[in-house]
């Protein structure tokens, strides 16, 4: 299922892009939406490689509670950019704009410092039984691909508040 929602993902980014390629009427540069396309493909990218290896690779359990607290924030963030974009022809009049992006530039410095609040306490961890070491790394892959969907995530609020000054 993680695969098939992954493989999905990227046909429509494909068909975005041949949309684009078709298509000269649209109201806005077709480099802001080209990169508004390859960071949201960056953000399913890096959640479809951050689940597949917790359930397929690694077979993990037990994930830390800053990790949760992670995917609360990147599932708060995913349906905040999922608001703004059904609102993108109106992208001009989005008042709370500044406000979303300083809300993420927020949120994805909170999700560095869970990262490491989590890299730390596994390594003291492994220090003490070395037992730990492979699945400490594995959850560094986790965290990491968690991490960079919040930068992602950040990056499309940055095209849109470009947008809203451009337009």
């Amino acid at each position: 299922a993680l695969r098939a929602t992954e493989n999905r993902a990227d046909e429509v980014t494909a068909n975005l892009f041949h949309f684009l390629d078709d298509n000269t009427f649209l109201s806005f540069d077709h480099e802001d939406i080209e990169k508004l396309i390859q960071h949201g493909d960056g953000v399913i990218d890096l959640l479809w490689g951050a689940a597949n290896r917790i359930a397929n690779t690694y077979e993990l359990r037990d994930p830390d509670p800053e990790l949760l607290e992670m995917s609360r924030i990147i599932l708060a963030m995913t349906s905040e950019i999922k608001n703004l974009l059904g609102k993108l022809k109106d992208i001009k009049h989005a008042k709370r704009l500044k406000e979303i992006i300083d809300q993420f530039h927020a949120e994805e410095n909170l999700a560095d410092d869970l990262r490491d609040k989590i890299a730390k306490r596994r390594y003291q961890a492994a220090k003490k039984d070395p037992s730990l070491e492979p699945p400490r790394n594995a959850w560094a892959e986790v965290i990491q691909h968690l991490e960079r969907a919040t930068d992602k995530c950040v990056d499309i609020t940055d095209v849109l508040g470009n947008l809203n000054r451009k337009y």
